[in-house]
């Protein structure tokens, strides 16, 4: 990796890290201080463990920022004290983070979760699988950019709606989600950007290609056999390529009462051939969807 201070500086911006301002009067021990702060950043750049453990993501940030001239002192709790539930004020840095890792190394096919939160098995649960997937549809003006993107506003307020009656909600994502954060004229695109915002301020956050291991964690660790019902939005669900459609028909071998939203395409610009809750049909696509 290129250690000229534009790449540093865009590497620490996309880690969601604190710009280096620290200014001594000494040029010689700047430079120092500067190499010491890259260090880090390339650090937290590279390694999984960081973006899934929270206490050592809380610790090698601290150390970065501090490097960079924003020292912050640990948060301390009374003995006794439970811990707080700790969450990311920005969670875009994980998804770039396992971005890189896979573009790297190609090796996460399991689920990664950032915060394993409290579950409630007595509430439903809301998947949102690959959202980003959708934002091909849009690209370019191209022939499918209307059905996408009433497809996108819909999907939007789904998840608004399941939220506020109180559901539980799973953001799976992919390379892919990080095109919802593309600039675009597309107000589909853009509803449904916000709605993984508070989605991902509110319930459970993950990075995973591979359907099955996606389809275990869910079970194993959520709940999703024990739910009133999982609702299923996001990407496609169509029966030869699609990894919405994919998951429901293992959740629905696990024992789950499974739904999918309306607004879930089939494939690109179209309904047909969509996989459905209770079908027969084989679905005869890879387990390891979104590469």
């Amino acid at each position: 990796m290129d250690r000229d201070r534009e790449t540093i500086d865009k590497l620490a911006k996309e880690c969601g890290l604190a710009p280096f301002t620290y200014s001594p009067e000494g040029g010689e021990e700047r430079t120092e201080i500067w190499g010491a702060w890259a260090d880090r950043v390339e650090a937290i750049s590279i390694n999984p463990e960081v973006w899934t453990d929270p206490e050592a993501h809380d610790e090698a940030v601290r150390s970065a920022d501090a490097y960079a001239g924003h020292p912050r002192p640990r948060t301390r709790t009374l003995p006794n004290q439970p811990a707080p539930s700790i969450r990311f004020a920005d969670y875009w840095p994980f998804v770039r983070a396992f971005d890189r890792f896979e573009r790297e190394n190609r090796g996460l096919d399991g689920v990664q979760p950032l915060v394993k939160a409290e579950v409630h098995v007595e509430r439903p649960l809301v998947i949102i699988v690959h959202p980003g997937d959708l934002v091909e549809g849009v690209a370019d003006y191209g022939p499918d950019y209307d059905i996408t993107a009433d497809a996108m506003h819909d999907q939007a307020h789904d998840i608004q709606l399941e939220l506020g009656a109180g559901a539980e909600v799973v953001v799976l994502h992919n390379a892919q989600s990080l095109r919802l954060l593309e600039e675009t004229d597309c107000i589909g695109q853009r509803h449904l950007a916000r709605a993984i915002q508070t989605a991902m301020d509110t319930g459970f956050v993950a990075w995973g290609r591979d359907m099955e291991a996606a389809g275990r964690w869910l079970v194993e660790e959520l709940g999703a056999a024990e739910r009133p019902y999982v609702l299923l939005t996001g990407t496609y669900a169509g029966f030869e390529h699609g990894a919405t459609g994919m998951l429901g028909a293992l959740l629905e071998e696990s024992g789950a009462e499974v739904r999918i939203s309306d607004n879930v395409m089939a494939s690109q610009g179209s309904y047909d051939d969509r996989w459905e809750p209770r079908s027969n049909a084989a679905l005869v696509a890879s387990a390891v969807m979104g590469v």
